[in-house]
């Protein structure tokens, strides 16, 4: 018997750091999904908050998206002045893949939130250094990519 050996890459989704997010009142929301192991490119990648598509230009303002397309697609969701509101579900969703989620809570700074989130705040600094430790390896990666 005979049989074809096939090496079907599957794309994968992944939003960097840990699955939940502590962020300060007032901080910049830096969230990146990374898009891998694709045949091609995926046409589109959308940010959602619960269930509502992210709108850029809404009054509130400060919502920006960047998305670069290679071999390893990268899309990062920046919120500025991170408010209460902003808390909750994001959501990464792009064609070629399923969504990817992560939990995001802003906290007011008052003492009894502060105490209650102090050990997942200080995971949330650390995460911040395993993010931009892997913002830079991924940076790295892309800028060889291009340079070929």
């Amino acid at each position: 018997m005979s049989g074809i050996l096939m090496n079907a890459h599957v794309p994968m989704a992944s939003i960097l750091g840990p699955s939940e997010l502590y962020m300060k009142s007032g901080s910049t929301i830096n969230l990146t999904c990374t898009i891998t192991q694709s045949p091609e490119p995926p046409a589109y990648v959308f940010w959602y908050h619960y269930n509502r598509m992210i709108n850029y230009d809404t009054k509130r303002g400060g919502i920006t998206v960047k998305t670069v397309v290679a071999e390893v697609t990268i899309s990062t969701l920046l919120i500025a002045n991170a408010q209460y509101s902003d808390s909750g579900n994001y959501t990464c969703s792009p064609s070629s893949t399923e969504p990817i989620s992560i939990a995001v809570h802003v906290l007011n700074g008052d003492k009894s939130a502060a105490m209650q989130h102090e050990r997942q705040s200080s995971k949330a600094e650390t995460s911040i250094a395993v993010y931009f430790n892997a913002s830079v390896h991924i940076a790295f990666i892309l800028l060889i990519y291009v340079m070929r």
